[in-house]
C-alpha cells in the first residue's frame, strides 16, 4: 500500500485537512477532506494580533485533524499557514502555540510558495489540452494568488507569479461597515483591489485560461449551480461565465448577512459575511485578464501540498 499523509492549510477564513495516498508516479489519491470554519484572521489586519477566539478555534482545529490523521493511519503530517499567519507580529509565540497543542510543526509560507502550490493542485485534477497556458487564481480570506504557467505532460513553465494582499475577510473588515455595503464602501473595496492589480506581476498579453481556485470560487460556482441545475452534468468541472460573476456580485452585495446565508446554509456556512467581497475580488480579476469565463477547480493547496511530498518520494523535481 502507498504511504498515506495528511495535509493541512490554515487561510485567513478556513482550515482543510486532506487525508492522500501518494502514488509511485509522483501523483495522489485523495480519500477524505475536512473544512473548518476558523476565521485565524479575525481582527489581525488591524492589529497584527490573533484574536483570543480565533485562536483557541485554531487549537481545537488542529487537534482534531491530528486526530484525524492518526486515526487513519497517515505517516506524515505537513501544515501550512497562509495571509493571516503571515501577518501575524509575534510570529515566534504563535508557532510555540500551535506546535505546543497540535502536536506537529506549524510552518507559514510565503505568498509565491502559496501560489505555486495551489496552482499545482487545482491543475493536477484537470484534464487539460496540451501546452495550455492557465492562470490559476486564489481568492482567499486575506489574500489573492495569480500564478501564470504553461503546463505540458505534467511539467510547468511558470511566467509570473503573485500575491495580492486582497481577500474576503480582509476587504470586508475594512471597507464594510455593515451588510449590505454602502455604494461608497464597494466602491472603496473595489479600488483596493484595483489598486493591488496594477502593481501586479503579469507576463505579455496572450490568451489565458483561467483557473478558480480555493473557497471563493467554489462557493459561487456551488451557488450558481443550485439556481441553474444542469441535467447528466455528472461529475463535470464547472464553469462561471463573466456575466454570472458579475450578477452574482450585485446580488450578493445588495443582501444582508440573514439573506446571504438563506441561499446556502451548507455552502455559506462560515462565509456568509465575506462572500460578497470575495466574489467582488474574483470579477475585477476576471476583468483585469480580460478572459470570458473561469474554469472552477475542486483541487486546491492542500492538494499540492500533498503533490509535491508525492513527487519528493519519487526523486521528482519539483520547485514549489
Amino acid at each position: 500500500m502507498s504511504e498515506l499523509v495528511a495535509t493541512i492549510d490554515v487561510g485567513t477564513n478556513t482550515a482543510h485537512l486532506l487525508l492522500a495516498y501518494l502514488t509511485p508516479d509522483g501523483g495522489i489519491i485523495p480519500i477524505g477532506t475536512e473544512t473548518r470554519y476558523v476565521r485565524l484572521g479575525q481582527g489581525v489586519d488591524a492589529s497584527g494580533a490573533v484574536h483570543p477566539d480565533a485562536l483557541e478555534r485554531l487549537k481545537a482545529t488542529l487537534v482534531e485533524f491530528g486526530e484525524m490523521a492518526r486515526t487513519a493511519g497517515a505517516a506524515r503530517v505537513e501544515a501550512v499557514g497562509t495571509s493571516a499567519s503571515r501577518d501575524i507580529r509575534d510570529r515566534t509565540g504563535f508557532l510555540a502555540f500551535v506546535r505546543d497543542h497540535a502536536g506537529f510543526e506549524y510552518r507559514i509560507i510565503t505568498g509565491r510558495e502559496e501560489a505555486l502550490l495551489t496552482s499545482l493542485g487545482a491543475v493536477a485534477c484537470l484534464d487539460l489540452p496540451p501546452d495550455r497556458r492557465t492562470v490559476v487564481v486564489d481568492v482567499g480570506g486575506g489574500s489573492t494568488e495569480l500564478t501564470y504557467a504553461r503546463w505540458s505532460h505534467d511539467t510547468i513553465q511558470l511566467e509570473a507569479v503573485t500575491s495580492l494582499d486582497v481577500g474576503s475577510v480582509r476587504l470586508t473588515e475594512r471597507c464594510f461597515e455593515q451588510l449590505p455595503p454602502t455604494d461608497a464602501q464597494v466602491d472603496h473595496a473595489a479600488d483596493l483591489v484595483l489598486e493591488a492589480l496594477a502593481g501586479a506581476d503579469r507576463p505579455a498579453e496572450g490568451s489565458w485560461t483561467m483557473i478558480g481556485a480555493a473557497g471563493t470560487a467554489r462557493a459561487l460556482a456551488a451557488l450558481a449551480a443550485a439556481r441553474s441545475p444542469k441535467a447528466d452534468d455528472g461529475d463535470a468541472i464547472p464553469v462561471l461565465s463573466r456575466a454570472d460573476i458579475r450578477e452574482w456580485r450585485r446580488t450578493l452585495l445588495s443582501l444582508t448577512y440573514e439573506e446571504t446565508l438563506e441561499l446556502d446554509p451548507v455552502v455559506l456556512k462560515g462565509r456568509a459575511d465575506v462572500i460578497g467581497a470575495g466574489v467582488l475580488v474574483l470579477e475585477l480579476v476576471v476583468d483585469y485578464l480580460g478572459v470570458g469565463e473561469c474554469i472552477v477547480s475542486p483541487w486546491g493547496l492542500r492538494h499540492g501540498l500533498a503533490i509535491r511530498l508525492a513527487r519528493r518520494a519519487v526523486g521528482r523535481d519539483t520547485r514549489t
